[in-house]
Formats: C-alpha cells, sequence, structure tokens
C-alpha cells in the first residue's frame, strides 16, 4: 500500500520531506525511513516550488510518488518545469520509460511552461495532465483504471495502453489532437481545459476510475468507467438513459 509521508513547502518554494522510504520518494537514494524533516535535493539550483502533488497508487508494487511544479519567472530552472521522486510504476515521469530514480529528477520529458498539472490515483496506476501557459494539454501515465482490466481508460484516447511521454491531448493551434478533435475546438470553441477532476471508486474487487474535465467553453467532457451499478460518470442530455456511460474517449457530458 502507500507509503506514509509529511512535506512541507516553505514561503521561499523549499520542500522539506520525512517519513516511508520504500519507493525511495525521500529522494536520498535508499529505502531507508526518515522520521525527521529533511530538505529536499532539486537536480537544478534555486529551485522555487509553487505546488505538490501526490502519486499514491492502491498497490503495493506500484509505489509512491511526488510531483512538484516550479514557479514561472521565465528563466530556468524556474520556467514552470515539473519535478518527481518515487515510484514509476506505468512511466508516470513522463519521461520515456518506467525507470525508477532514488532522487529527484525532472518529469514530463523536460517540459517547461507548464501552469497547472492534476494527478489520479488508480489500482496500480497514476496518471497525470498538464496545462500549458499556451493552452495546450498533455497526458501521460496509466491508460486504464484497474490492473490488467478496463475499469476506466483514464487517458480518453480510446486505448488502455499506458503513455510514457507526454501526449498532446488539446492543441490551441487547432491541429491534430489525441482525444479530443480539431472539429470540436472549433465548434465548440474548445481552447482550453480549465480544470480536471479524477475519481475512483471501489465496490470491493476493483477500482472504476473516472477523468472529467471542464473546459474553458463552459463544456464538460468525461472519460472512463460508468455503469447503471457503478454510475460514475452522470447521466445528461448528451447520454441516452440506456447508455451505460462508460466512455473510452472524451465524451460531451455537459
Amino acid at each position: 500500500r502507500a507509503s506514509m509521508n509529511t512535506l512541507l513547502l516553505t514561503v521561499s518554494g523549499e520542500v522539506y520531506i520525512t517519513g516511508d522510504n520504500a519507493y525511495k520518494q525521500l529522494g536520498d537514494n535508499t529505502t531507508t525511513d526518515n522520521h525527521t524533516f529533511t530538505k529536499l535535493s532539486f537536480p537544478d539550483a534555486g529551485v522555487v516550488v509553487k505546488e505538490i502533488h501526490t502519486g499514491e497508487a492502491a498497490a503495493a508494487a506500484s509505489g509512491q510518488c511526488y510531483y512538484f511544479l516550479t514557479e514561472n519567472y521565465g528563466y530556468a530552472p524556474n520556467d514552470g518545469r515539473l519535478y518527481v521522486v518515487g515510484g514509476n510504476h506505468v512511466g508516470n515521469y513522463g519521461n520515456g520509460d518506467t525507470a525508477q530514480s532514488g532522487y529527484v529528477v525532472q518529469a514530463a520529458g523536460g517540459m517547461t511552461n507548464i501552469e497547472k498539472i492534476w494527478v489520479g490515483n488508480g489500482y496500480q496506476h497514476v496518471t497525470v495532465f498538464a496545462r500549458k501557459t499556451d493552452g495546450a494539454f498533455y497526458g501521460w501515465g496509466a491508460g486504464m483504471g484497474h490492473n490488467g482490466a478496463s475499469y476506466g481508460l483514464t487517458l480518453g484516447n480510446d486505448s488502455g495502453t499506458d503513455l510514457t511521454t507526454p501526449t498532446l491531448q488539446i492543441n490551441p493551434t487547432g491541429s491534430s489532437n489525441l482525444g479530443f478533435t480539431p472539429g470540436d475546438q472549433q465548434t465548440l470553441g474548445l481552447h482550453g481545459v480549465q480544470d480536471i477532476k479524477m475519481n475512483r471508486a471501489h465496490n470491493g474487487s476493483y477500482y472504476y476510475m473516472t477523468t472529467v474535465a471542464l473546459l474553458t467553453s463552459g463544456h464538460v467532457y468525461a472519460c472512463g468507467f460508468g455503469s447503471d451499478t457503478h454510475a460514475t460518470l452522470p447521466k445528461s442530455a448528451w447520454v441516452t438513459t440506456s447508455d451505460v456511460a462508460t466512455y473510452d474517449k472524451w465524451t460531451l457530458i455537459g
């Protein structure tokens, strides 16, 4: 199961961490627990962190990780870049592989100008979405909600395959997209994602995953699992009463 840690973010953007270290999430390249607060070391000097996000899986094999989004002052390393430490079971570092580092590393393949991220947690899976300052929207990590079965395709790309590199889902220029089509953007004026909510439901045997996106146009899209018995996705005028509301692709629901 997930480890227990406490993280502190100071007003100057430094991070201190204490607790379990089973997945090397203390960033010291060991698995030795440490129950005193220790300043987390970053690979670049002068990092100013503005947000911390937890990647937490329910299964022990998956591990636990933490994401650190920097301020965007327009110069490195505080140019809206993302760092990560801990488990990388499904390529949730976004660096093209599933290799785990014992130290804090830059995530998302070195992407910069990230202004917001969202992290969803499943059974053995962590899914990450990122929005850049130009509105471009990317996703990577787990492609489905439960290990070995399609209980919600959390990336909305009609595939349960995990993505180990950030993959474009909304392009503000209206060119090719993974989940949202150019036609959607041109017709509905969808130029960016305002907010994301990722939900995890459990029926005693399986985890059911849902992702809901609120777009800047005011429209709501969803992907993932929802049935008559596990209704994690809402019904609406866009969904018929006979629809079990399980969406492998991003689907307009409101």
